[in-house]
């Protein structure tokens, strides 16, 4: 009988060690694990962060770049003339610098090769690694765009201008039920001139409203939950429409990319301007007295016209033809001049391009990470305005 116990105990106790060894081999084997996941999330961290850095020097180089570029573009454009002999062709066969600049993107690729070509000058072969992943830089003229603060002004002809431009843009069809339908504070412009008059309102120096000027301007914004006052005062930054009475979200989000604040001309440089732009901005505010933006884009021939300008801009970009004001000003009066202002038109648009502001979009790639820059500059000082990372 005591045998028995003892075997018994002695069983117990091997199976308590057993039990003991069993929990440390699990812990053990958690710790480890825990370790080497740890060390995988820091060492990934690690390489993002590496790659996040070389990303965003990817895109500021691309930028700069671009920025250099668009500095010496006024230079180039001014000697057209002098580029146009040399090559033996008529000037008006070389597109504007400005135009070029819009197709010719600033590539990491190209700026590696350089690299390469210029270090290898003289015979000597080249060790330079280029640059460790992608990048690319584009820019756009804020003189292709419609200044709104350009509106402060409403008894100023340009101000009436601006007018018509917006005017136009807001009659597009897609735009339609942000008259139509309440935003998210419950409210919402009845019509596009309520819109334009609204922005008006918000950059002008008076507290009575543009249109009727025995309202007072400011009853939109403060029946709202979370009320405040008109500016009275030019845009400081493009975001500021969204508090404009009648821009929701949405609505700003088509609107921004053709809209600027950094400039105070009322034409827009048709060189850099994108084809939507032509026929949704500028042609609209050059249409004869009592003629509507639907009658333009409804016309039987608008879909000749508007195939007309994209195969010669086209044409354009590859030295093939010019497309100008006057090149313009024919193509509508053969397609569509019972309705459109050919002197309006030319008032409008200009061929002259002024090199000074500019909006430079850059994204630099390396492995699974990308930056984004944009950045807002001013060619003729060489400064940035405005910059954001994403």
């Amino acid at each position: 009988m005591p045998g028995l116990m003892r075997g018994k105990s002695l069983r117990q106790e091997r199976g308590v060690a057993l039990i003991m060894v069993l929990s440390l081999v699990a812990l053990v084997t958690t710790v480890v694990a825990d370790f080497q996941y740890t060390s995988r999330v820091g060492y990934q961290l690690a390489v993002n962060a590496r790659d996040e850095l070389q990303a965003e020097y990817n895109a500021m180089s691309a930028m700069r770049v671009r920025a250099l570029l668009l500095r010496q573009a006024g230079k180039l454009d001014a000697q057209r003339n002098m580029i146009a002999s040399m090559l033996g062709v008529n000037v008006a066969m070389i597109p504007p610098v400005g135009q070029l600049l819009e197709m010719l993107p600033v590539e990491c690729g190209l700026m590696s090769s350089i690299m390469k070509l210029s270090d290898g000058v003289g015979g000597e072969s080249s060790d330079s690694p280029g640059f460790e992943g992608d990048c690319l830089a584009t820019s756009n003229s804020e003189h292709a765009k419609v200044s709104v603060n350009m509106l402060r002004n409403q008894l100023n002809n340009r101000s009436k201008k601006i007018t018509g431009m917006l005017l136009g843009l807001l009659r597009e069809p897609r735009l339609e039920k942000h008259f139509q339908e309440d935003d998210r504070n419950g409210t919402h412009a009845e019509a596009p001139e309520v819109l334009v008059e609204a922005i008006v309102d918000w950059t002008d120096a008076n507290k009575s409203q543009a249109i009727n000027g025995v309202s007072d301007e400011e009853r939109h914004y403060m029946n709202l939950k979370d009320s405040y006052k008109v500016k009275n005062a030019p845009f400081d930054s493009l975001k500021e429409l969204q508090l404009v009475h009648g821009v929701d979200d949405e609505l700003f989000g088509l609107l921004k990319d053709h809209l600027s604040i950094y400039t105070d001309g009322t034409q827009i440089e048709l060189a850099t301007a994108p084809l939507d732009r032509i026929v949704l901005i500028g042609l609209p505010a050059a249409l004869r007295e009592g003629v509507v933006p639907e009658q333009l884009w409804y016309h039987p021939r608008f879909p000749e016209f508007y195939v007309a300008i994209l195969e010669l801009r086209q044409l354009g970009g590859l030295g093939f033809g010019v497309f100008n004001v006057q090149v313009l000003a024919e193509l509508a009066t053969e397609y569509i001049g019972d309705i459109v202002d050919m002197k309006q038109l030319r008032t409008i648009f200009t061929d002259q391009a002024n090199h000074t502001w500019y909006t430079i979009h850059a994204e630099g790639r390396v492995g699974n990470v990308s930056r984004h820059l944009t950045g807002v500059f001013q060619a003729r000082e060489g400064k940035f305005y405005y910059m954001r990372v994403e």
